[in-house]
């Protein structure tokens, strides 16, 4: 296994050495696109050369985060504070944009700590609470 890779949608590929470079990328992402006023997309891939490997995304860039694990067979959203929040959050990724239900956002800390877990495991983050999509 190669290890993961960080891909922001615009061509700026991350491979991060540790956990804390995994944390640090993450929060200044989230710092550039919280200045730009463009939440965003962020994808880790559990391992960078495989074919086909789990992903975890992050919408980064608002208050709180959106998390997506997807794993070629299956697909889960984070299930956040607002279980009733039916309202849309968008985040743009290279060329596309994609909405998530208000449902789905999670903390900052939390949504960070997943990604931490993600790159230590590479399988789907015990931290937070999934809906299967």
């Amino acid at each position: 296994m190669a290890g993961p890779m960080i891909a922001d949608g615009r061509g700026n590929d991350v491979v991060p050495a540790s956990e804390e470079e995994l944390l640090a990328e993450l929060r200044r992402l989230d710092a550039e696109f919280r200045s730009e006023k463009e939440p965003r997309i962020v994808v880790i891939y559990a391992d960078r050369v495989a074919e086909v490997t789990p992903t975890l995304s992050l919408g980064l860039g608002a208050d709180e985060a959106t998390l997506v694990y997807d794993d070629g067979l299956s697909s889960a959203y984070s299930r956040g504070r607002h279980p009733d929040d039916e309202s849309e959050i968008g985040y743009e990724y290279g060329d596309g944009y994609s909405e998530f239900p208000g449902w789905t956002r999670v903390s900052l800390p939390d949504a960070f700590a997943g990604a931490a877990e993600f790159f230590r495991a590479g399988r789907r983050p015990t931290n937070v609470d999934w809906v299967e999509v």
